[in-house]
């Protein structure tokens, strides 16, 4: 038997024996966690308020490698944080299991948030890993440039697609002329020139000026949940950094609605519960045609509201019924798989129940 996952968390399933015995068929349940490459602890860093022209003590995240083999891997910090040299004991490669430090600090060049990330490049099928990074510049000078609009967010963006471009205006609120030197960005996010002025590197703006671009955000295979990063300006102002902030959060294909489904009331060993409805959600740009499948003790079919019996279009929702008919006493522990074209191709609903 193997465990081969296709997305990152804890995975549910079981195996069913079926015989001769009047409590046929005995499942056997099963459980896995797919571990990221590299693990990150912590998950974020927080630098709290700093003052402008300053630089914080750094703060250490520790990477351990979960794969079997050595992981070559690269990894920058963005914006206002730089990594810690003397605090930095992670290379270019990591062996099986070790571990090693990513040593960051914060130095704002102007008042207000400011977040970042370190990104993670593994050539695995989950990079980047990032970790995100937060901190407030405090006492400085207020920044030559202004963003309308002043965040940009992306909601529920499914992993491995890329959103919608979003136009970002740029101006320069300073009493002088500045010329902008280099664009970039962290992590998921990117930016490019757009507009009939485009925000380019090279660019002057005078006083009062303005240039656009386009952001977008692309979350890698393996994130999940809110990602922060930023879009930096390099110029020739004083203040020669400005910062964009940038968040996104990132949604598997399809998602179930509950995320997990639990059987409360002990069920009497070969009888039907009754029927708990699952609502499905098409997060894709296109159509997808789901096969939901019910394993062990879990049994399913389409039903409720909105049944799925075939093709759910894009941003669509479908429902489907599961119910329990426990084998044996005690717990009992599967999942419902549904499989389709999306990447990953598998996705399961953990589902649990107990027999007397």
């Amino acid at each position: 038997m193997s465990f081969n996952p296709a997305v990152a968390g804890g995975v549910n399933g079981s195996v069913a024996i079926t015989d001769s015995a009047p409590d046929s068929p005995q499942t056997v349940a099963l459980t896995g966690t797919r571990t990221l490459p590299l693990a990150i602890s912590p998950a974020t860093l927080p630098f709290g308020a700093v003052p402008v022209g300053t630089t914080s003590a750094a703060k250490t995240a520790t990477l351990t490698n979960n794969e079997s083999s050595t992981l070559d891997f690269s990894f920058a910090a963005s914006g206002n944080y730089a990594i810690h040299t003397s605090g930095t004991t992670c290379g270019a490669s990591l062996s099986s299991k070790a571990s090693c430090n990513i040593a960051v600090t914060f130095a704002p060049t102007a008042n207000g948030a400011i977040n970042g990330a370190v990104t993670i490049s593994d050539g695995t099928a989950f990079t980047p890993q990032l970790v995100p990074l937060s901190g407030t510049g405090t006492g400085g000078s207020t920044t030559p440039l202004s963003f309308t609009p002043n965040t940009v967010t992306y909601a529920g963006q499914t992993v491995g697609t890329a959103s919608t471009a979003k136009t970002v205006t740029v101006k320069n609120t300073s009493a002088s002329s500045l010329t902008v030197s280099g664009i970039t960005w962290s992590g998921d996010f990117s930016a490019a020139p757009s507009g009939t002025t485009p925000c380019t590197a090279s660019l002057v703006l005078v006083a009062g000026g303005s240039c656009t671009l386009s952001v977008t955000f692309a979350p890698a295979l393996g994130t999940s949940g809110t990602i922060n990063g930023s879009i930096i300006f390099a110029d020739t102002a004083p203040v020669s950094q400005q910062i964009l902030d940038v968040r996104g959060t990132a949604v598997l294909p399809l998602t179930f609605a509950p995320t997990t489904l639990t059987f409360g009331a002990a069920q009497t060993v070969g009888t039907a519960s009754a029927a708990q409805t699952i609502t499905l959600s098409n997060n894709l740009a296109t159509t997808l045609n789901p096969v939901i499948a019910g394993s062990g003790d879990f049994a399913v079919v389409a039903g409720g509201l909105t049944p799925c019996t075939g093709t759910l279009n894009a941003h669509a929702k479908c429902t489907f019924t599961v119910t329990f008919t426990p084998s044996a006493v005690g717990t009992r522990a599967s999942a419902i798989t549904v499989s389709d074209t999306a990447n990953p191709s598998v996705e399961t609903l953990a589902v649990t129940g107990t027999g007397q």
